[in-house]
């Protein structure tokens, strides 16, 4: 079965989630995605409700809302987006808008209507989105997990560690601080296992060679961010507070931190930029964050009137998501920091002591696919235009008489650039 994506998605720009611009996915791209959900086995149904979600998500960055005239209640400006939503999750458009502005909350043992803001809908409306695009996602890892599951006893196995996903804009908020935070704690892992202990490794085998230092020091800034009386630590306990605001928040990271340690700083103020509250010293350099409506978004609190919905939904994938939830889930914060525990990362600190060798070699072919792609790529070519990653290269390109390139690593990028051609020519 294929799935007519055009349908699903007949809007060419989606506005941004969170300060950045989305694009419908290329007609190639679509055909080699929907041809590996094939192949892993998922139901022509189950296929069907992950592209109806996607595009759902995609749809609710361009929701409208305005300001009811004398009154501080929110209301739709526009029902389309509303209605191409309601179609894809199996919704009914007016129910979910009435959801949206009017929720039902519960007050002691009653349950009332609350009004809503414009901004109180719009935090709704990107919550309840990236909710779903959670759900969805670690449903499809489980599910591809149980397809590739095997009874017969293991060897080896395949790890891959995406760990140049910093992101640096001109204008940062809480979900770059979360991405880049979980970034600094794998590159940090990464390169102790990859590279100190690389070189090591070159001076037992009797190698010439100057030690490099990497940028371990990585731990300031982690320790800043997850440490009790850190920045997480912080939000959460403003996060407590009935009259905390953005102004308490930003106010305690100065008492805490300002001048006490070198990852942490004041931007200065700078003409045609976005304005800036504090600024972190990271691995791939250093970024200035906005912290208005973080509070917010780090309680992220899921509309139950419209969960309720979910629940209902005609469309089985949704409501297979949320048949288990309720209200008062953990907040975003809280996932963030469960997903990324360095204990859960042991097995590859372990597979790179049992395997090194196997590792190196792959290594070798990591960083000549790397550079190759981030020549052609100016938003990766820019995120590694520090000194410490180019730095980090290095290991992997030297010392020769250490490494050796198979031949079957030289017929990887043939097949790879005959790959390219053949994609190009598709997309022509």
């Amino acid at each position: 079965m294929t799935v007519k994506l055009d349908r699903l998605l007949p809007t060419k720009q989606f506005q941004p989630l969170y300060k950045k611009q989305l694009q419908a996915p290329l007609r190639t791209d679509r055909h080699i995605t929907q041809a590996a959900i094939d192949i892993l086995g998922f139901t022509a149904e189950e296929k069907l409700g992950i592209f109806k979600l996607t595009g759902a998500v995609m749809h609710h960055g361009n929701m409208k809302f305005k300001q009811k005239p004398r009154e501080e209640q929110a209301e739709p400006d526009g029902t389309e987006e509303a209605d191409k939503i309601a179609y894809l999750m199996g919704l009914n458009s007016a129910d979910m808008l009435k959801a949206l502005c009017f929720p039902r909350v519960k007050v002691g043992n009653e349950m009332v209507t609350k009004g809503q803001t414009v901004p109180q809908v719009n935090n709704s409306v990107m919550a309840l989105c990236k909710s779903v695009y959670e759900k969805m996602f670690l449903w499809m890892v489980i599910r591809i997990n149980e397809m590739l599951d095997t009874k017969q006893p293991r060897q080896f196995f395949i790890g891959v560690l995406d760990i140049a996903g910093f992101e640096i804009f001109d204008f940062n908020s809480f979900e770059q601080l979360c991405i880049n935070f979980t970034n600094e704690k794998l590159q940090q892992f990464f390169n102790h296992h990859m590279f100190v202990l690389e070189q090591e490794e070159y001076k037992k085998e009797g190698i010439e060679w100057e030690f490099i230092d990497f940028g371990m020091d990585l731990a300031a800034c982690i320790e800043l961010i997850e440490k009790p009386m850190g920045i997480f630590s912080i939000l959460e306990e403003e996060c407590m507070f009935p009259k905390a605001s953005d102004t308490t928040f930003k106010n305690k990271l100065h008492d805490q931190h300002l001048g006490k340690t070198q990852a942490f700083g004041k931007p200065k103020p700078a003409k045609g930029k976005p304005e800036a509250h504090f600024s972190l010293a990271h691995y791939a350099g250093v970024v200035d964050y906005n912290i208005n409506g973080w509070l917010d978004k780090n309680k992220d609190p899921l509309n139950d009137s419209v969960i309720q919905l979910y629940q209902k939904s005609s469309n089985k994938l949704l409501s297979l998501l949320y048949a288990s939830h309720s209200s008062g889930d953990a907040n975003l914060l809280s996932s963030i920091i469960q997903y990324t525990s360095v204990e859960e990362m042991l097995n590859f600190g372990e597979t790179g002591c049992l395997h090194g060798h196997n590792i190196n070699c792959f290594d070798v072919m990591l960083c000549t696919f790397t550079v190759d792609i981030f020549d052609k790529n100016e938003k990766l070519a820019s995120t590694l235009s520090t000194s410490q990653l180019r730095d980090a290269l290095k290991v992997s390109q030297k010392p020769e008489e250490s490494r050796s390139i198979s031949n079957c690593l030289i017929s990887f990028l043939m097949n790879r650039e005959k790959r390219f051609e053949e994609n190009e020519a598709l997309v022509e």
